[in-house]
């Protein structure tokens, strides 16, 4: 995978590199290669046919989707202060998760790694459950990690709520026995919601919190344990082990990558390749009743 590249402490890539970068980009696909930095803005001439780059074509007239892979920008130029302008998750428009999909897959996962950046600018990542209310996503977190205390009252948040997600093998494409041009990918899916957090350290909201979600995760069992299951001094004990983290949600990006992009003869050897491995959960996303047994013969490279 290609690394971010800054050319404050980096010279620029020169053409043949840019070139090279998008044979590469075709090979892997879009979603496995980062935005390659530059610094200054006039160093983005130096790749403009990447700069402009869009999904099947580029400005030097080379096709970028041969392989199967459709490509948005891959190049960014960066502004004065080295940032790039867009930093939005990259969901080529086959791979956008419905939106009436989108809270359910929430739900169903009901964790999330909530990223925040410090006062240093060091960045914090903490694996948690979640719940989405309204435009509220709401979680707890031991009152012994000190991410909490790096947390600003009103500052950007990122929660990454991630899928099932799978290694897909050329061996799996029909396409490989017709022409040979197929290389590996990764399928997931995921959502990224952004927005401010707030750390509330309040006890009612916290017993609140605990009991909606216990009761989330309880529902479908026969016996549901409940937090008033448990002696009452208990509870508060561990109520005061956790603080709780409410990020109020701005934005929502949303991405099912399941080889939509490929022909459905490629799609059907996806499916039935992932069935009874570990990556059938992915195999049932692309396909809820997928038919195991069936496997696409191949030959040839």
């Amino acid at each position: 995978m290609w690394h971010a590249r800054d050319t404050t402490t980096h010279p620029p890539p020169s053409p043949d590199t840019c070139a090279a970068l998008a044979e590469r980009a075709a090979e892997v696909g879009g979603d496995r290669l980062d935005l390659v930095r530059l610094g200054p803005p006039q160093a983005a001439g130096q790749c403009r046919h990447l700069l402009l780059a869009r999904p099947g074509r580029c400005d030097c007239g080379r096709r970028l989707d041969d392989l199967g892979e459709q490509h948005a920008t891959i190049v960014a130029a960066a502004g004065d202060n080295g940032r790039v302008s867009d930093d939005r998750l990259y969901v080529p428009h086959f791979n956008a998760m419905p939106d009436g999909e989108v809270r359910d897959f929430v739900a169903a996962v009901g964790t999330a790694q909530l990223v925040t950046v410090g006062a240093d600018g060091v960045p914090d990542a903490t694996f948690l459950p979640v719940l989405w209310r309204q435009d509220l996503l709401v979680c707890h977190l031991a009152r012994a990690n000190r991410h909490w205390k790096r947390m600003m009252d009103g500052a950007p948040g990122l929660a990454v709520v991630t899928g099932p997600d799978a290694y897909v093998s050329p061996s799996f494409y029909a396409t490989k026995a017709e022409h040979g041009r197929v290389v590996p990918t990764w399928n997931y899916s995921m959502v990224h919601l952004r927005g401010v957090v707030r750390v509330i350290d309040d006890p009612e909201w916290l017993r609140a919190l605990v009991g909606e979600l216990t009761d989330h995760h309880e529902q479908p069992r026969a016996r549901p344990w409940a937090v008033e299951d448990a002696p009452s001094t208990y509870v508060e004990k561990q109520l005061h082990a956790i603080v709780g983290v409410e990020l109020a949600v701005e934005s929502v990006e949303a991405k099912a990558k399941l080889s939509q992009n490929r022909s459905a003869e490629d799609r059907a050897g996806v499916v039935a390749g992932l069935v009874g491995t570990p990556g059938e959960p992915v195999a049932r996303a692309m396909d809820p009743q997928p038919t195991s047994g069936l496997r696409v013969r191949s030959s040839g490279k």
